[in-house]
């Protein structure tokens, strides 16, 4: 009783400790990619697609934000708090998995989970909402060795491996590691890290496990699958350019630059484990334009020299060699030739239980007992401190890039971010201020300089915005942009024939985006009542790219204006087709039927609404009881 007491106990604690640091993150705002993975990724709001489309890159992933969104909108803090729970669970798990690998430690166990669940580079994972893939990804890795550990239990008990005990709980690992890659790839070193495992615990010869082709063979066949779909969509979107960011610390971010990058990319995040001062979002580290350099070669040395290490001390520490080991795994997916961006700190949530294992496992060993949980604890009181004000600082998206900036002054995307933030704050000012600096550091980033235009003709300093648009033009004459800003100013001074001017100048430019400009200019002749030109317009942007949900919507709309329901009805299922659950096309579709008369199409509509965009849904209910349906 005394020992079931305590457990429940030490779960408590580790559930209200998350619950501390992280309960004041619940309205924490979107940041970057949650707008494409969640905010605007419109077939997520179909839950009964998204559960078809299970079998695909983050797929359980995706169906965790389909059940949010059915359940509650794009409320921040439902989801918020299915984040903050996944990381008390995956907290739980890491505590039962201390205990098992340090069975004479109790206390270390607590402490190892507790450092878990209060590091602060954990917040990367929990707060910012996109990241849930790391947390779900990691939990179902965690229940998958957990249950790999039964398994092994079972038969240093005597039961044999084909008994329906083992495989029951060989098939819940099985499964387990899947599910784990469905929600995140890196993940996907599950079957190697078991191997490494049972090689560095190897059980008797009575009580060893099958070869690997019947043991391990089964939780390669997610890996393979998911690694297949990857090359398949890379192919399909043009492989290395799909992986292609413009920005300067990306420019030679090949499979060979990515991997030399990294050698010194690993150590960075040793000294944030272990000193987890100046953190930020964006660290914009630079991938290597040499191959052979001294820094990366140094850095590569060193880790050879931590392998060797590592490698005689596994008869006598195994545990620390097997925690570098699940931290180097970790890694790997995204740490190794996959051209990412080479650093961010959400990449440590499944290494972290490695390097708890070394540090637990290295300090009890060189520390007296008391010392060891003296440390330890005020280790964790801490990090808990360094946690619960990097969460405040994440409720301020201005505050929060203002001090990405202020720990790394020159990180071109925190500049990006911070521009646009000070934009739609009207601190029109301080954006030009900070526009200004950092294109003195990055003078061919179109992004910001294409800013700055439209930051100096919100203040009418319109020489000022040309000025930009001209300078930009100079550097990148094919960027679509700058003729839509240039038209954009001309509309605003009151000169129609200029703004059209400027997007023709642009469709004259060799490598232009021609179905862009051409959208643009379907839109300017519609407001301008030019419905002819108009049309011809948007029926070039399409000949450029058929593909456009955002042409056959602007389309839809155009006919829509004009009383032309049949044509707008057909533009907006086209656009649907291409962009299932956009609810503005699905308005627009259901407003055609309305004035068609076709109650059917209209109630079809109103039924994906419903689910897909309730304000919307709203609307177009009044606007069916208005003419009595």
């Amino acid at each position: 009783m005394g020992r079931r007491y305590s457990d429940i106990l030490s779960a408590c604690a580790l559930v209200a400790v998350v619950a501390l640091l992280y309960g004041h993150t619940l309205q924490v705002p979107f940041y970057l990619d949650d707008e494409a993975a969640i905010v605007n990724k419109y077939p997520l709001r179909d839950l009964t697609a998204t559960l078809f489309d299970l079998l695909s890159q983050r797929g359980l992933t995706n169906l965790s934000f389909a059940l949010n969104y059915r359940l509650s909108g794009l409320s921040l803090a439902p989801l918020h708090l299915t984040n903050i729970l996944l990381h008390a669970f995956c907290s739980l798990l890491v505590w039962q998995l201390l205990r098992r690998l340090l069975p004479q430690r109790p206390e270390l166990s607590l402490l190892g989970a507790l450092l878990f669940v209060a590091h602060p580079l954990q917040t990367q994972a929990v707060t910012y909402l996109v990241q849930r893939a790391a947390l779900l990804g990691t939990l179902f890795f965690l229940v998958a060795f957990l249950l790999h550990l039964r398994v092994r239990q079972l038969l240093a008990e005597g039961w044999s491996l084909t008994s329906s005990r083992c495989l029951g709980y060989w098939s819940g690992a099985v499964i387990a590691g899947a599910c784990a890659v469905l929600a995140k790839e890196n993940t996907a070193t599950l079957p190697v890290v078991l191997f490494v495992f049972d090689r560095i615990f190897p059980l008797s010869d009575r009580q060893r496990l099958p070869r690997a082709t019947g043991y391990y063979l089964p939780y390669l066949i997610m890996p393979l699958l998911m690694g297949g779909l990857l090359l398949a969509r890379l192919g399909d979107t043009g492989g290395a350019a799909a992986l292609y960011a413009p920005l300067a610390s990306l420019q030679h971010n090949s499979p060979l630059n990515y991997l030399v990058t990294q050698f010194s990319v690993v150590w960075i995040y040793l000294l944030l484990l272990l000193l987890p001062f100046g953190q930020a979002l964006e660290h914009d580290y630079p991938v290597v334009a040499d191959l052979l350099n001294v820094k990366s070669f140094l850095a590569l040395a060193a880790l050879a020299g931590v392998a060797w290490i590592l490698w005689r001390l596994r008869q006598r520490r195994p545990l620390l060699v097997f925690g570098a080991a699940w931290f180097v795994l970790g890694l790997a997916v995204e740490s190794s030739l996959i051209p990412l961006d080479p650093l961010f700190e959400h990449r440590l949530y499944l290494p972290m239980f490695g390097f708890l294992l070394v540090v637990l496992d290295g300090c009890r060993n060189v520390m007296a007992k008391r010392t060891l949980l003296a440390v330890l604890g005020g280790v964790v009181v801490i990090h808990g401190i360094l946690t619960w004000q990097r969460n405040a600082l994440w409720r301020d998206p201005v505050a929060f890039y203002e001090d990405n900036l202020r720990v790394y002054p020159s990180s071109e995307r925190a500049g990006e971010h911070l521009a646009t933030l000070y934009s739609v704050a009207g601190r029109y000012d301080e954006e030009i201020r900070l526009l200004e600096r950092m294109l003195k550091l990055y003078p061919e980033n179109t992004v910001m300089r294409n800013n700055l235009a439209k930051a100096y003709g919100e203040r009418q300093r319109y020489a000022e915005a040309y000025a930009q648009i001209d300078e930009g033009l100079r550097l990148n004459p094919a960027a679509a942009e700058y003729y839509e800003t240039a038209s954009a100013l001309a509309s605003v001074e009151g000169d129609p024939e200029r703004a059209i001017a400027w997007l023709h100048r642009g469709l004259t430019v060799a490598g232009v985006d021609r179905g862009r400009l051409w959208n643009d200019l379907g839109i300017l002749f519609s407001d301008l009542g030019e419905a002819a030109a108009a049309e011809r317009a948007f029926a070039e942007s399409l000949k450029e790219d058929g593909a456009s949900a955002r042409v056959w919507v602007n389309l839809g709309n155009h006919h829509s204006a004009r009383g032309q329901w049949q044509a707008a009805s057909n533009a907006f299922q086209t656009a649907l087709r291409l962009e299932p659950g956009n609810p503005e096309s699905l308005e627009g579709l259901g407003r055609s039927a309305l004035q068609l008369d076709d109650r059917e199409l209209a109630y079809r509509v109103a039924a994906k609404l419903e689910h897909a965009d309730p304000e919307t849904w709203d609307r177009l209910q009044r606007a069916m009881r208005k003419v009595g349906w």
